[in-house]
């Protein structure tokens, strides 16, 4: 056998896995980046369903369909007010507890409601909320909420640690393996361009 041809298959072979490496690793960077879609898109969907809850002035009652999950109600204590470069807040005690609230399921069965042991503060549109009492839902449907009490306006929203941990950590894990895939392929990428600046003969 000639001993260009021996040459030739060595180099071939050679070259093989970084053309596998390669593609292996955009793969992966195309994984990641789907993987941060993914977490980015269940944040923004956590944010709304804690931000835009629905409302209601007690005593008072709220029908709302809701999905799995923990959930908070949230009251108005007070608002923030800005002039010039300072900020002043005022808040008052909260006038709602977890003894005035009753929830039904989707089954007519009463949810446990409890006390907040994590204080959750909400600030929108300079009105400041903070969580009084939250539930569990098991399924989804829909759900009464009766709030007693005295007068005030409470707000129910999706507690806002729950989903928002396993989004962020799906973030993370997307951002680690884009960032690491995407540098192992600029490496790659360098090592081509040179191999064909400087031909193996």
């Amino acid at each position: 056998m000639p001993q260009w041809a021996a040459t030739t298959r060595v180099t071939r072979s050679a070259r093989q896995p970084l053309w596998l490496s390669q593609k292996l690793l955009a793969v992966v960077l195309v994984v990641s980046l789907v993987v941060v879609g993914l977490g980015v898109a269940s944040l923004i969907r956590s944010a709304v369903r804690t931000f835009g809850g629905a409302t209601v002035s007690t005593p008072g009652t709220l029908r709302v369909d809701l999905d799995e999950g923990r959930y908070t109600l949230f009251e108005r204590v007070g608002s923030k007010t800005q002039v010039g470069p300072v900020t002043a807040s005022r808040t008052d005690r909260p006038r709602v507890g977890a003894e005035s609230v009753s929830v039904t399921g989707p089954d007519g069965e009463p949810v446990s409601v409890a006390r907040r042991s994590v204080s959750e503060t909400l600030t929108l549109n300079d009105t400041i909320y903070v969580g009084v009492a939250g539930f569990t839902a098991e399924r989804s449907g829909g759900y009464v909420v009766v709030v007693g009490g005295e007068p005030t306006v409470v707000r129910l929203g999706r507690t806002l640690s729950d989903g928002t941990s396993s989004a962020l950590v799906l973030t993370a894990v997307g951002i680690v393996l884009g960032g690491v895939s995407g540098t192992a392929l600029l490496v790659i990428v360098f090592v081509k361009s040179s191999r064909r600046r400087n031909p193996v003969l």
